[in-house]
């Protein structure tokens, strides 16, 4: 019923469906292809709810933090636990609470990395500069750049555009803390990674902070 109401696009009457075919049973007796079922259901609910417009932040974030609730009972492995702390902590700086947001990265690193690929590595490291620059740790958040920028190096080809992604992070957070001889060298790699993308969104950025 769930799945026929998502095609129809009434996710608000699938989330109910959800929570009332589930939270009258206890969620240790569910058989594998129930959890299956349930964890594929509620992660196409949240990545729904995320894609919407800013209004339903709300929404995704408590479906996010029910799926990390329920994860552990659920035996869900530790890749899929991964991806679900690092949506929620984007859900979190959304929304402003970017010290859970931060809280939500460092839970995830905490996982069995084995299991985890190395881009979801390099996004969530990424992610956690974000928060921290956020925060205003900006050592810590260069840090977190800088082993995003290690594992994309080894991940992609030289000038690749994620890259160039990381590198405008870092350069951007190294200008906030004043390193501005460091900023405009990440620039620099970012600008020449980016010149290769003419539809590349942040070339302007590039440019900008290459001038400054």
């Amino acid at each position: 019923l769930a799945t026929t109401q998502f095609n129809l696009r009434n996710f608000a009457k699938a989330e109910s469906t959800l929570m009332v075919v589930f939270e009258g049973r206890k969620i240790d007796q569910l058989s594998d292809d129930e959890v299956k079922t349930f964890w594929k259901e509620l992660n196409h609910l949240a990545n729904i709810y995320c894609r919407r417009d800013t209004s339903y932040l709300p929404q995704a974030k408590k479906i996010l933090e029910r799926m990390i609730n329920v994860a552990y009972v659920l035996r869900i492995p530790d890749a899929a636990k991964f991806e679900v702390y690092v949506t929620l902590s984007l859900m979190y700086c959304q929304l402003a609470e970017d010290k859970k947001g931060l809280e939500a990265l460092e839970t995830a690193l905490l996982l069995e990395k084995s299991e985890i690929s190395d881009e979801s590595l390099a996004n969530c490291y990424k992610r956690m500069g974000s928060c921290l620059s956020s925060l205003s740790q900006y050592e810590k958040a260069q840090s977190c750049y800088r082993e995003s920028l290690r594992i994309s190096k080894n991940l992609y080809p030289e000038g690749h555009l994620q890259i160039g992604v990381v590198l405008l992070d870092l350069s951007q957070c190294l200008q906030q803390s004043k390193n501005f001889h460091e900023s405009l060298q990440a620039s620099q790699e970012a600008l020449t990674i980016a010149r290769s993308y003419p539809n590349f969104p942040l070339l302007p950025k590039c440019k900008f902070l290459n001038d400054c």
